[in-house]
Order: structure tokens, then sequence, then C-alpha cells
């Protein structure tokens, strides 16, 4: 069984986060989906928190390349909202 592209990015996303110990997101996984939240404000409230995470992290370079190989369509993903990428 061979591994396609997506899968092959997944792996090497992961290593990454691994060899970094973690990520700062890891513990707030519903904060970088936004897209979830209906209610404006606390919508609002997720992505300002969400990108302030992102703006203090020490792979967020690696997790938007991720983000763009592996074509995200949700999501916060490297300082990035859905719509900027």
């Amino acid at each position: 069984m061979s591994l396609g592209h997506f899968d092959k990015g997944y792996f090497k996303f992961l290593k990454v986060i691994e060899s970094n110990g973690g990520t700062p997101c890891e513990d707030m996984p519903e904060n970088f989906f936004p897209e979830d939240m209906h209610e404006p404000i606390l919508r609002a409230m997720m992505v300002e928190n969400a990108l302030a995470v992102c703006a203090s992290c020490p792979i967020k370079e690696e997790c938007l390349k991720y983000a763009i190989e592996s074509n995200q369509k949700f999501g916060i993903w490297g300082g990035t909202l859905a719509s900027e990428r």
C-alpha cells in the first residue's frame, strides 16, 4: 500500500509537531474552526484567540504550508483564515 501525496505531507507535518514537543493549539482545537460557531460575536472571539495563538507558534510556517498543500478548506492554519489561503 503506497501513501499518496496528502498522506506523506500529513506524516511530515506530524513529525514537525512531534519534534517541537507539540503545539500551542492542541488543547483548544475548537477555536481553530470558527466556521462551526454560528454566533457572530463568539466566532469573532474564537478567531481572535486562534490568531493570537498562531502568532507565537514556532511551527506557524510549516502549518500554513501543510494547509495549502493539503487544500484545507476550513479552519485557521498557520495564522490564516480559509478565505486567506
